[in-house]
């Protein structure tokens, strides 16, 4: 049911609109797998924070509403056990926990529970202006891998942003707004964080899904701080996945574990809790 339920969502995602939602979404909840992520938007898109009862009862003193109780989320939970695990280049063995199944379980919405007044948190709509603290934030991201970053002209004709990996430089056009050149070193941290750009004949053959990867990676960062960066490259969804879920998941997934990598790097003390209570766009 669960797997029906994913690969009829795929359809969903030709449509910029309806994939910019999922990423909305996401970046309320950045904890979660893809998988889980897709299936809790596809049962309840209102969904800000979702959790087991226990935790609910735990965390926020809420409990789960009685007609509810028939109505859960389904999601899947992983199933672990100790393994002996060999370093195949060094040759090492050592005992580790290890995900060896997957197992469905229950959650509910924060539309399900009820309890003291949850948190509550507006997102801040920025035009024009952009935090200076992002900026810094991002050129120290991109500080420790070897790159520098600068406000000038690219030297690629129409770009309002480029990353040169020769010269280990990210280049942002000043002539844009403070608020779009945030969001093009965003979107430029993202590629660089993906290593899109360390062979560039590779990023020319893949441009069209690692430019989807790196915008969704910068939208669900700037989302998670507030701030709705447009991802305009979303138009070349159609076309670039087919009908493939695979490719739509590890997509996904790699856009969530580098915007997760960036905002813990860049505002670390940002709570990234499960649930992410309250990032509305």
């Amino acid at each position: 049911m669960m797997h029906g339920e994913l690969y009829r969502g795929v359809q969903e995602f030709h449509d910029p609109s309806r994939y910019k939602e999922l990423l909305r979404f996401i970046s309320s909840q950045p904890k979660r797998s893809p998988n889980n992520q897709l299936l809790v938007w596809l049962q309840h898109p209102s969904t800000t924070i979702a959790l087991g009862p226990k935790d609910w009862q735990r965390k926020h003193g809420q409990r789960v509403r009685q007609d509810a109780w028939q109505d859960p989320i389904w999601i899947f939970a992983p199933i672990t056990a100790i393994r002996t695990i060999k370093d195949e280049s060094t040759g090492k063995e050592e005992r580790r926990r290890v995900i060896v199944n997957v197992k469905p379980v229950t959650i509910y919405a924060q539309d399900q529970v009820e309890g003291p007044p949850l948190p509550a948190f507006t997102a801040t709509r920025l035009s024009g202006d952009a935090p200076t603290e992002l900026w810094d934030g991002l050129t120290a991201f991109l500080g420790e891998k070897g790159y520098t970053v600068t406000r000038e002209r690219p030297h690629s004709r129409g770009a309002d942003g480029e990353t040169d990996p020769q010269a280990k430089a990210v280049r942002i056009d000043p002539a844009h707004s403070p608020l779009h050149q945030l969001v093009t070193l965003g979107h430029e941290a993202a590629h660089v964080d993906l290593d899109h750009i360390a062979d560039m004949a590779s990023y020319r053959t893949h441009r069209g899904p690692w430019e989807i990867e790196a915008e969704s990676s910068a939208f669900i960062f700037f989302a998670a701080h507030g701030i709705d960066s447009g991802a305009s490259s979303f138009e070349y969804i159609d076309g670039w996945c087919g009908n493939d879920l695979d490719v739509i998941l590890k997509t996904a997934g790699r856009s969530i574990d580098s915007a997760q990598r960036m905002v813990e790097a860049v505002t670390p003390s940002a709570g990234l809790e499960p649930a992410g209570i309250g990032v509305s766009l």
